[in-house]
Order: C-alpha cells, then structure tokens, then sequence
C-alpha cells in the first residue's frame, strides 16, 4: 500500500489578527522557519515528504515569501504552497470558511495518486527529532488513526535556554492518517476530523497513539502569543553547555 506523507506548516493565516502580527514579526520569522523548521527537516533521516506551507492570500507577492521560495527552489526542496490561510479549525476565530479554504487548498495541490495520506502538523518554528519521519511511516495505517507527542522540550531563540516541555493532553504538533479520496474531499475531510477543533483533543476524538518522549522542540522567543518560556508546560531547565548540546544535535543538524 503506498501513501503520500505532507508535513503542514501555517506560516501566516492562524488565529487573531488576520492570521499575522505585523511586518516586523513576519522579517524576523522567515528566517526562522529557514533556519530552524526547515532545516530540520531537510536533515531527517527519511525524506520522503512534502513540505506543505500555509499563508494569507496578501503573502503570495510579499518580498520575503519570494525569497523564501527562491531560497527553497535553489537547494532543491520539496514543497507546495497555499495562500487560502490555515486548511484546519482553527480555535481563536471563526471557521465559516474552512470548508471553502480547504478545497481550494486541495485543489491546489495536485497530489499524485496514492493508498492513504499521512499529514503531520508543524509550526513554523518548532523541530522534530531527525528521525521522527521514519518513526511516523513505519507506523501502518488505521482508520483515524493519529500520532501525537507530549513530552518534549522548550527552546529559547533568544537566550539559548532549553527546558523540558510537559504537555497534559497532546502537543499540537500532530500526524493525522487519511484514506487518498477522503483527503482530497473538503467535507469528507473535515467530516473524518470527527468534530476536532485543537490539539488538546487529539487523543479522545482520534484512535491516537502517542510517540516516544523528547521528539520534538516548541521554540519561544519571537514575539509568541501563547508558547511563552515560563510557561505552565516548562520544566526542568538544562543549564549545562554540554547538557544541552547533547540535546539538540538530535534536533539541529549542524550543532556541535
């Protein structure tokens, strides 16, 4: 059985404010994306996906969206991109919309023909361990099925702090798995989403099964809403240099 595996990133077009804080937020945050996000995951172990990135219809001609693109294309990466904003409820504005923003995402895709798609959700600054890929495929589909993290860790952009990251429930950064022709379907789609409107409810809505501890990095620093470094989820801080290198060379390819 094959299967198509999308890794989805909402850049710009998620909760208040339109879905963007602002140019200055926006200059600081591609880099970001570049340096961290998809670094990340052009240095998986497993690179057989599809970066799918989300923005606001008022980025497709944005100076630094064209270079972001430019950037990508220069070194050869997978992606696709949508200007339709976010593609799944979202929980801080109204969603009378989704339907219509996802087939026209959908469409827009063109996915080749395949069994199931795997469709793993990442935030435009948080990292996977390097062989979370190959952890989520070797997983055989199931029905509703979904892989969710919680216990990971925090990183501070600005100081280079790292702490541990307790989540009670589920980590936003989640792998739905779809049959092919009820992805492509906006309703269909929506309706095998099975009324989930955030992460929190990943486990109880789905047939989840959670994936090992210490997978992932939620970074903070960047002018962040609700990811914020004294944070109820923070926990035990890493203050040792060697400590926390050891840490994330499994997260950041070139850390030594």
């Amino acid at each position: 059985m094959s299967k198509t595996h999308l890794v989805a990133t909402v850049v710009t077009g998620r909760g208040l404010n339109n879905g963007f804080l602002g140019e200055q937020w926006y200059k600081t945050r591609v880099p970001i994306f570049k340096k961290y996000t998809i670094e990340n995951l052009r240095h998986q172990s497993n690179q057989n996906f599809i970066h799918w990135m989300m923005f606001r219809p008022e980025e497709k001609n944005h100076p630094l969206t064209k270079e972001l693109f430019k950037y990508l294309d220069k070194i050869n990466y997978k992606y696709i991109p949508t200007f339709h904003g976010q593609c799944w409820w979202d929980d801080k504005v109204d969603n009378d919309t989704l339907e219509d923003r996802l087939a026209k995402s959908l469409r827009e895709l063109k996915l080749p023909k395949t069994d199931y798609v795997y469709l793993t959700q990442l935030d435009s600054d948080d990292m996977l361990r390097l062989n979370v890929i190959d952890l989520i495929q070797e997983e055989p589909f199931e029905y509703q099925k979904a892989l969710f993290h919680k216990k990971g860790y925090v990183y501070n952009l600005q100081t280079e702090q790292l702490s541990d990251w307790y989540v009670p429930t589920a980590w936003e950064s989640f792998t739905l798995m779809y049959p092919y022709k009820i992805f492509l379907s906006a309703k269909k789609n929506l309706k095998y989403q099975n009324g989930w409107t955030t992460h929190e409810e990943t486990p109880e809505k789905f047939n989840a099964k959670e994936l090992p501890n210490d997978t992932y990095v939620v970074s903070t620093g960047n002018l962040n809403r609700s990811t914020i470094w004294n944070h109820q989820y923070q926990g035990r801080e890493y203050y040792y240099e060697l400590e926390k290198d050891q840490i994330l060379k499994q997260f950041i390819h070139d850390k030594s």
